[in-house]
């Protein structure tokens, strides 16, 4: 049994009603400052955070560390101190499991992102030779799940832009457009990306 198992099972003995949200993340990062490459960075992370409700008053927790004793601890410590509160956790049937997730996201080579960028701070140096220029992205996939003493158990993946929808992925395949591409009018930026036009579709 993992801690978070144990912890689990804490809640359910003690209080009427619990929820647990856990997420996991990676994400890479590249800057440029005056116009010269200045970090290239990556980093994983990762934290739960628990409610639980007895006798209508709610307790709340979260944290990186996922140490049993000391996660407990600081909840029972908490437990003195609820707030007020009527609700009840939504079940299984309330929801469904979401992806907003481009699975060719983390496929990017570093390599690639880096003279993208040094590509479109040369082309603003042609016009403005004497430019100062910051660049840079981030790219980043969330995992997290959700889960509580009303049999809600909800997973959902995220990175900066959105899954392809039936629409998108039926016009890419049949124009048999290369990988890597999507179609800007059917996509959702949902955090820091680049963007590559290609020339074909760039207006001159």
């Amino acid at each position: 049994m993992d801690n978070i198992e144990k912890i689990e099972k804490y809640l359910v003995k003690n209080f009427d009603q619990h929820e647990i949200f856990e997420e996991r993340s990676n994400q890479r990062s590249i800057s440029f400052e005056s116009n010269n490459l200045k970090e290239v960075s990556s980093n994983q992370s990762q934290g739960f955070a628990a409610r639980a409700i007895k006798d209508n008053q709610i307790t709340f927790s979260s944290s990186s560390n996922y140490d049993y004793e000391n996660f407990i601890s600081n909840f029972k410590e908490l437990s003195n101190y609820p707030i007020p509160i009527d609700i009840r956790f939504p079940e299984q049937k309330d929801s469904k499991n979401t992806i907003i997730y481009d699975d060719e996201i983390l496929s990017y080579k570093n390599e690639y992102l880096i003279e993208t960028l040094k590509k479109n701070i040369n082309k603003i140096l042609l016009s403005f030779p004497n430019a100062s220029c910051d660049a840079g992205f981030s790219l980043a996939e969330s995992n997290s799940n959700l889960r509580n003493s009303s049999k809600l158990n909800i997973n959902s993946l995220e990175t900066n832009l959105s899954e392809k929808n039936s629409l998108e992925f039926n016009y890419l395949t049949k124009r048999k457009v290369k990988q890597r591409r999507r179609l800007a009018c059917q996509c959702s930026v949902l955090g820091d990306v680049v963007i590559d036009v290609p020339s074909t579709s760039q207006l001159h």
